[in-house]
C-alpha cells in the first residue's frame, strides 16, 4: 500500500499540473460562417448551419440523380454549395484543421516517472521512485499557442467561406449562361429556318428566270452559315449545361432539363444601377472573406511571435514524487528541470517568427490591393458592358424591330415581297444574336462584380 506521504506528494504534483492546465480556457471554436456565406451568396448551405457535409459516397450516389426540371437559380446555387466535390474536399480539410487547432491549444500531458527494483537481499525493502512532472511554462505559453490555433482555424474557415462565395458566383454565372445559351440557340435555329426559306424562294426565282445562279449560291451560303451558327449554339448550350451539372455534382444526369426562375437577389445585382466605387471600396475589408482570412493569418503569425518570445527557455518543469530506498528510508521530493540557454538562446526562433509576421503582413496587403484592383476592374467592365448592350439595343435591335414591322405590313398590303421581309428578319436575328452575346457578357461581369464586392446583391451594402 502506498504510504500517505506518497499520496501527499502526488497530490502536490496534481495541484501544480492543474494550475498549468487551467491557465487559459480551451480554445472556443470560431463562430458559424452562416452570416458571411448568406451575405456573399444569398444562400446558407446545410453544412454552414451545423449540418453534416457531403461524403464521397453521397456525392457518388448523387452523380446520377436527375437535375430538377425546371432548375431555378437558387436551387442550382444550393446544389453547387451542397454537392460540389471541390467544396466538399475543402470542408473536410477545414474539419481536419479544427481538430488540429484543438490539439494545438490543449495543455501538454504530464510525465510520470516510476522506478522500482528487485533487492538481492531478501531482508531489504523494494525500492520505489515515483515522480510526476509538468510543464510549468504552460502558464504563459499556452494562451499564446491557443491564439495561434484559433486564428489559424479562423483563417481556414474564412478561406472556406471565400471559396463558397466563389463557387456560388460561378454557379450563378453558369446558370445565366445556360439560360442565355437557350435563347441564343432559339434565335440561331429561327435564323436557320429563315435562310432555308430564302433559299427556296431564290430557287423558285431561278427556275422562272427572275434570279441567276449567283444569287442562289449567295442564299445557300447564308443558309450554310446559319446552320453552322445553330450547330455552334447547340454545342455551347450543352457545354454550359454540363459545366453547371459538374458544379452541382450531377455529372451523370441527363441534359434534358430547362432553366426555371432566376433568384431575386441575383436579378437585383444584375439589373439595378451600379453602386458607387467609393462606397464599395470602403466596405471591402469587411465584406471580402479572403481579405479577412489574410488578416487572420497575420494575427496567427503575431501570436506565433509571442510564443517564440515566451519560449526562450523551452523546458521549465516542476514536479513532485515519493521515494523509498532499500533501507526503508522514505521521502517526499520536489523537482525542477530548467533548460540552460547556453547553445541556443531562442533568438533565431524569435527572428524567424518576426520574419513570418512581416511576410504575413505583406501578404495581407497584397491580397487587399488585389481585391481593390479586382473590384475596380469589375466595376469598370460592368459599366462598359452596360453601355455596349444599351447601345446595341437602342441603335441596332430596336430599329431592326421597327424595320421588320414595316416590311411585314408592306407584305400584308401587297406592296412588298416576302423575300424582302425575310431578309430584314434575317438581319434582325443577327442583331439579336449579337445582343445575346453582350447580355451574357454583362451578366457575367455583374456577377463577377458582386463576388469582387463580397456581397449580393450589390445594393444591399454599404
Amino acid at each position: 500500500m502506498i504510504h500517505s506521504r506518497y499520496t501527499c506528494a502526488l497530490a502536490s504534483a496534481a495541484c501544480i499540473l492543474a494550475v498549468a492546465g487551467c491557465a487559459s480556457e480551451p480554445m472556443p471554436l470560431a463562430d458559424s460562417l452562416s452570416p458571411d456565406i448568406s451575405r456573399g451568396t444569398g444562400i446558407v448551405p446545410s453544412w454552414a448551419a451545423g449540418g453534416e457535409p457531403a461524403t464521397a459516397e453521397a456525392l457518388r450516389a448523387a452523380a446520377a440523380e436527375p437535375v430538377p426540371d425546371p432548375l431555378d437559380e437558387r436551387e442550382a446555387v444550393r446544389l453547387a454549395l451542397e454537392r460540389s466535390p471541390d467544396l466538399a474536399r475543402m470542408i473536410a480539410k477545414a474539419e481536419s484543421m479544427r481538430h488540429e487547432a484543438i490539439d494545438m491549444s490543449a495543455p501538454m500531458n504530464p510525465m510520470l516517472n516510476f522506478a522500482s527494483g528487485v533487492p538481492l537481499d531478501s531482508m531489504s525493502a523494494v525500492p520505489v521512485l515515483a515522480m510526476v512532472m509538468g510543464q510549468i511554462d504552460e502558464l504563459w505559453t499556452r494562451p499564446a499557442r491557443s491564439a495561434v490555433a484559433r486564428d489559424t482555424y479562423a483563417a481556414m474557415l474564412l478561406d472556406l467561406g471565400a471559396q463558397a462565395v466563389s463557387m456560388a458566383a460561378k454557379a450563378r454565372a453558369m446558370w445565366h449562361e445556360v439560360q442565355l445559351r437557350d435563347e441564343e440557340l432559339a434565335h440561331a435555329e429561327h435564323d436557320e429556318r429563315i435562310t432555308e426559306q430564302l433559299v427556296a424562294i431564290v430557287r423558285d426565282q431561278v427556275s422562272v428566270g427572275e434570279a441567276d445562279l449567283s444569287m442562289l449560291q449567295e442564299a445557300t451560303a447564308e443558309y450554310s452559315d446559319a446552320h453552322h451558327r445553330a450547330s455552334n449554339a447547340r454545342e455551347a448550350r450543352d457545354a454550359a449545361r454540363l459545366g453547371l451539372m459538374a458544379m452541382m455534382g450531377r455529372a451523370e444526369a441527363s441534359l434534358a432539363w430547362r432553366t426555371g426562375e432566376p433568384d431575386a437577389a441575383a436579378i437585383a445585382a444584375i439589373h439595378l444601377p451600379l453602386g458607387r466605387e467609393e462606397q464599395l471600396l470602403d466596405a471591402l475589408a469587411a465584406n471580402r472573406l479572403d481579405v479577412r482570412a489574410a488578416q487572420a493569418r497575420l494575427r496567427a503569425a503575431e501570436s506565433s511571435l509571442g510564443v517564440a518570445r515566451r519560449t526562450r527557455l523551452r523546458q521549465i518543469q516542476l514536479g513532485a514524487g515519493y521515494d523509498r530506498d532499500m533501507e526503508r528510508m522514505e521521502a517526499v521530493m520536489f523537482s525542477a528541470n530548467v533548460e540552460l540557454p547556453i547553445f541556443n538562446d531562442g533568438s533565431a526562433r524569435i527572428a524567424r517568427a518576426a520574419a513570418e509576421v512581416r511576410a504575413a503582413s505583406l501578404d495581407a496587403e497584397r491580397i487587399r490591393q488585389a481585391a481593390v484592383v479586382q473590384l475596380r476592374t469589375a466595376l469598370s467592365r460592368a459599366r462598359a458592358a452596360d453601355e455596349r448592350r444599351d447601345m446595341t439595343m437602342s441603335g441596332v435591335v430596336a430599329p431592326g424591330v421597327d424595320s421588320l414591322e414595316r416590311a411585314r405590313a408592306a407584305v400584308d398590303a401587297g406592296e412588298g415581297s416576302r423575300a424582302s421581309a425575310l431578309n430584314v428578319e434575317h438581319g434582325l436575328n443577327h442583331a439579336r444574336l449579337e445582343l445575346a452575346d453582350m447580355e451574357r457578357e454583362r451578366r457575367m461581369v455583374r456577377i463577377e462584380l458582386a463576388q469582387a464586392s463580397g456581397f449580393l446583391p450589390l445594393e444591399a451594402s454599404p
